[in-house]
């Protein structure tokens, strides 16, 4: 957004020269070959080469950057920079959330997101579109020229390759320019919004993983599941989701790390995992209690009860109920086209303030939308929406 622009000169280009100077680059198509390879450090090299910063929104650069100094350095040790060097702050922020990730871990979440990206930026651009790079008995896309990048959750389960195309799918979106906030809904012909992790797909994968030491390879498997909840989170738009039917397990952490939760009177909601001896682990415990308070959080997560519509609302897990899907999503689609009206960087800056109070105390967070408004509020802007309101009111 407005305040970030200036990091298209961010040193991920500078960053990425020493390995381009040492490196010998392989003859072909780079892309192919960065995704193709047999080596993981090979693949990383080849992806540092291919990647393209310009024309991708704020939150991607900043995670290509993170990514790369966390494969490359690990741990950041910079002091933080000030409070009113937002450049750099944000950067050191994007490194510092990395700070447990493995280095090898880094390297490949680095490589599937620049691979993501050749995706999203070979796909066309006819509106609306789904994106040839999606498997789309997964997870579809439209984006909109209103505004509106709508998310399809075609398969009703989420099979391990469920989580790449959801991330894939978000990262599409984010990347088109058109977008202004993303709706996830369920799939055209669906009636339930998902019934969670596909436990006999995964089972193989879960069965197959190395067991040495702490069990890398669940770990990074885990890891990467997450990645697909967290682009939710790290999007710059804001995501709405409107749930029908069941929303289970995988289903209920994909919805607290969105910003809107709305859902039909049919839906119901359940963290099924402890009753399957599961600890979840894709980040609903972690979002869940600061949306329902910690006792219902809890309660959702110890007890695997389902959740109706009504008890839902009455918790905050979501913010409206309608009478059934039809209704729901002729709303959502009203909601979301009305807020991608509204100023695209003032929609991002909330956002972006809302997500750094999460991690700081309220008076860090007052004296840093205080800065923000005071260096990046757009007068002229808001003088004109003014100025329209009032015209409106007069008639």
């Amino acid at each position: 957004f407005s305040v970030f622009r200036p990091i298209r000169s961010i040193p991920i280009r500078a960053a990425c020269s020493y390995v381009q100077a040492n490196v010998h680059r392989p003859k072909g198509n780079v892309q192919q070959r960065c995704f193709s390879s047999t080596s993981p450090e090979e693949a990383f090299q080849n992806a540092v080469k291919a990647v393209k910063v310009e024309g991708l929104d704020n939150a991607t650069k900043l995670r290509v950057y993170a990514l790369y100094k966390q494969a490359t350095e690990g741990k950041c040790t910079k002091p933080k920079p000030g409070m009113m060097d937002f450049k750099g702050k944000a950067m050191w922020d994007a490194w510092m959330k990395l700070v447990d990730m493995p280095q090898a871990e880094a390297m490949a979440q680095y490589v599937s997101l620049v691979n993501g990206l050749s995706g999203a930026a070979a796909s066309t651009e006819t509106s609306p579109r789904s994106d040839a790079a999606l498997d789309e008995s997964l997870v579809g896309l439209e984006v909109q020229d209103s505004g509106v990048a709508t998310i399809f959750l075609e398969s009703l389960t989420c099979p391990p390759e469920w989580f790449g195309a959801l991330g894939a799918a978000v990262s599409a979106a984010d990347a088109d320019a058109r977008t202004r906030v993303i709706l996830i809904r369920p799939g055209k012909a669906n009636k339930h919004l998902t019934y969670g992790l596909d436990l006999m797909k995964a089972a193989p994968a879960l069965m197959n993983l190395p067991m040495d030491g702490p069990r890398k390879g669940l770990h990074s498997l885990i890891l990467g599941w997450q990645d697909a909840f967290n682009a939710l989170e790290r999007s710059t738009k804001p995501v709405i989701v409107a749930a029908s039917g069941w929303c289970i397990g995988a289903g209920v952490e994909m919805a607290v790390a969105a910003d809107i939760r709305i859902c039909s009177a049919d839906a119901k909601f359940s963290l099924k995992e402890a009753a399957l001896g599961i600890v979840a682990d894709l980040g609903g415990l972690q979002r869940l209690p600061p949306i329902v308070g910690e006792g219902n959080a809890r309660y959702m997560a110890m007890t695997a009860c389902d959740i109706d519509a009504q008890k839902a609302m009455t918790m905050g897990l979501v913010s409206d109920v309608f009478a059934d899907r039809d209704t729901l999503l002729a709303e959502a689609e009203k909601m979301a086209t009305k807020m991608a009206a509204m100023d695209a960087d003032c929609m991002r800056g909330v956002k972006h303030v809302m997500e750094y109070n999460k991690r700081h105390s309220v008076d860090d967070g007052l004296q840093y939308v205080a800065a923000w408004n005071a260096s990046f509020l757009d007068l002229q802007s808001v003088g004109a929406r003014i100025a329209s309101m009032q015209s409106k009111v007069k008639k």
